[in-house]
C-alpha cells in the first residue's frame, strides 16, 4: 500500500518536471531566436546614434568653416573714391560760429551729450550687452579708415562693443563714412584743443611763437624762445596735438563715457585710423585675457599688434602668445588696458605730462621705468591681430597708401581657415627688457606741459578755463 502511494507521487513530480523543463526549453528556444534581432537591433541604433553624432559635428565643422570665410569673401576691401563719393577731396570743417571758442564750446557741448548710434538694432549700452570698448583716433586719412571700417565690420562679435572715435579735425567725409556703419553701437567725440579751430594761436603756432624750423639760438625774438626742447628745437603743434589727442580721449573715455554707461569694468582698446584687424581679433582678445589671468595674472596689457619683420610664420603661429616687459616701439599697436592700470597711469600724470617726448609711447614707457609701481608687462600674440597699414604718415609722404593694406588682405586670405583658435598659450617669455631711448624733444613748451596736466581730468574744468590757463603757463605776455 505505502509503496503505491509512493510510485504514484513520483510519476506526477515527473509529469511536473517534464512540464517545468518542456517550459524552459520552449523559453530557451525563444531566447535564442529573438536574442540576434535584439542585438542588431541595439547595434543598429547605437550605430545610427553615432552616425547622427557624426553628422552633427561635421555638419557644424562645415558650418564655422563656411562662416570663417564668409568674413572675407563677401568683403568690400576696396577704397572708396572720396572724391566721387562725398564730393571735394578736402571738404573740411570750417568754423562758421563766430570764432574758435565758440566752436570750442559747441564740441563741447556736443561730447557730452555725445549721440550713440544703432541702439535700435543692438539695444542699450549696459555691463551685460558689451564685452569691450574700442577707441579709434582719427585725424584726416580716410583712405586708410576705410579699410579699418570694412575689416571691424567682418569681425565675430563685434555687434557686443561700443565702437568710439576721436577726432582732432572735422571731416565731413570722415563724418559720413562713420555715420554709415551699422554693424554695432557707435560714438563719436571731438578733441576740443585742434589746430583745426585755433590755426593762429595755441595750441596752434601763434604770430609770435617761434616758426618751424626755429633753433633756439635764432629764436631769441619769439615768445617762446626761453623754451627749446632738449635738442633746442621749439614746438611744432602738428606733432604735439597727437600726444594732446591721445592723452585727452583715453582719460574721457575711461572718465566719462565708460561709467555713463555702466561700462568702467570693461577693457579699453585702442586703434588708430591707419590699423586694420583680423576676422578674430575679439575672440582672440577673450583668449589671451583667459591665458593672461591663467599664466601672467600681474600682466598689466594685452596686446594684439605687434610689427614681424616677416609673415612667412603666421599660420604657424596663430595660437602663440608671449610675455615680455611692455616696450613701446614693440606693443604700442591694439593696446588693450583696463581701469584698474589706467588709474595708476592718471597718477603718474606730471611725468606723462613733462617728459620731453612728443610722442605718447615713449612718454608712457618712462612712467613703467620711473613711476608706476613695477614695470609694465605685457601678454602678446606672436601672430598679430592688429596690423599698421600707415606707409603714408606724419613722418613718411613717398609712399602708395594701398600698399600694405593690400598686402595685409592677402595675408588675410592666405591664413583664413586658421583664424579662430580653440585656444592660445603662452610659449614664450622675455625676461629682459630693452633700455629706453633718449627722449625725442618737441615738448619743452609750459603750455603743452600745462595742457596735458589739465586734461588728466577732462571733466573737471571747462575748455574755457583749460584753453586760458595752459595760454598763461607761458611766462610772458606776448602770446
Amino acid at each position: 500500500m505505502y509503496f503505491l502511494l509512493v510510485r504514484r507521487l513520483l510519476r506526477r513530480s515527473s509529469r511536473a518536471f517534464f512540464a517545468l523543463s518542456l517550459i524552459f526549453f520552449v523559453f530557451c528556444l525563444l531566447y535564442m531566436s529573438l536574442s540576434p534581432t535584439l542585438e542588431n537591433q541595439q547595434i543598429q541604433m547605437g550605430s545610427n546614434n553615432k552616425n547622427e553624432a557624426k553628422t552633427e559635428e561635421k555638419a557644424a565643422k562645415v558650418e564655422d568653416t563656411n562662416q570663417r570665410r564668409g568674413f572675407l569673401k563677401y568683403a568690400k576691401w576696396n577704397v572708396h573714391s572720396v572724391r566721387g563719393i562725398y564730393g571735394k577731396k578736402n571738404n573740411s570743417f570750417l568754423v562758421t560760429l563766430g570764432d574758435s571758442e565758440s566752436a570750442m564750446h559747441s564740441i563741447e557741448f556736443l561730447n557730452k551729450h555725445q549721440e550713440v548710434f544703432n541702439l535700435a538694432n543692438f539695444g542699450q549700452l549696459n555691463h551685460q550687452s558689451v564685452d569691450f570698448v574700442l577707441i579709434v583716433q582719427v585725424h584726416n586719412r580716410i583712405e586708410y579708415l576705410n579699410y579699418l571700417v570694412g575689416s571691424l565690420s567682418r569681425a565675430k562679435g563685434i555687434e557686443r562693443v561700443l565702437l568710439i572715435f576721436s577726432y582732432d579735425k572735422y571731416s565731413e567725409p570722415i563724418n559720413k563714412l562713420i555715420r554709415s556703419i551699422d554693424f554695432c553701437r557707435v560714438t563719436q567725440i571731438f578733441f576740443p584743443y585742434n589746430i583745426q579751430l585755433f590755426p593762429n594761436s595755441f595750441p596752434g603756432l601763434g604770430p609770435k611763437d617761434c616758426p618751424e624750423g626755429t633753433k633756439k639760438k635764432e629764436g631769441l625774438e619769439c615768445a617762446n624762445a626761453a623754451f627749446p626742447d632738449t635738442h633746442g628745437n621749439f614746438r611744432l603743434p602738428k606733432f604735439t596735438q597727437i600726444k594732446h589727442h591721445w592723452w585727452w580721449k583715453a582719460n574721457y573715455a575711461f572718465d566719462e563715457i565708460m561709467p555713463k554707461y555702466g561700462l568702467e569694468n570693461k577693457t579699453l582698446l585702442f586703434l588708430e585710423e591707419d590699423h586694420i584687424v583680423t576676422p578674430d581679433f575679439l575672440h582672440s582678445l577673450k583668449l589671451m585675457d583667459e591665458e593672461r589671468k591663467r599664466v601672467c595674472p600681474a600682466c598689466e596689457l594685452i596686446c594684439l599688434g605687434t610689427y614681424p619683420k616677416k609673415f612667412d610664420k603666421y599660420e604657424k603661429d596663430i595660437a602663440k602668445l608671449g610675455l615680455e616687459f611692455w616696450y613701446s616701439s614693440k606693443f604700442n599697436m591694439g593696446m588693450a588696458v583696463d581701469r584698474t592700470l589706467w588709474k595708476a597711469v592718471q597718477n603718474c600724470s606730471k611725468l606723462f605730462c613733462s617728459y620731453d617726448d612728443y610722442n605718447w609711447d615713449w612718454t608712457l614707457l618712462q612712467l613703467s621705468v620711473k613711476c608706476l609701481s613695477s614695470k609694465m608687462r605685457v601678454i602678446y600674440t606672436k601672430a598679430p591681430r592688429v596690423l599698421h597699414i600707415g606707409d603714408c604718415g606724419v613722418h613718411t609722404h613717398r609712399c602708395k597708401a594701398e600698399r600694405a593694406a593690400n598686402d595685409a588682405l592677402k595675408l588675410f586670405e592666405r591664413v583664413n581657415s586658421s583664424f579662430f583658435p580653440a585656444s592660445m598659450r603662452v610659449l614664450e617669455i622675455g625676461k629682459r627688457m630693452l633700455k629706453p631711448a633718449k627722449p625725442n624733444g618737441g615738448w619743452g613748451d609750459p603750455r603743452d606741459i600745462r595742457l596735458c596736466e589739465l586734461n588728466t581730468h577732462p571733466m573737471e574744468s571747462n575748455t574755457t578755463t583749460v584753453l586760458k590757463e595752459a595760454r598763461h603757463a607761458l611766462p610772458t605776455n606776448e602770446l
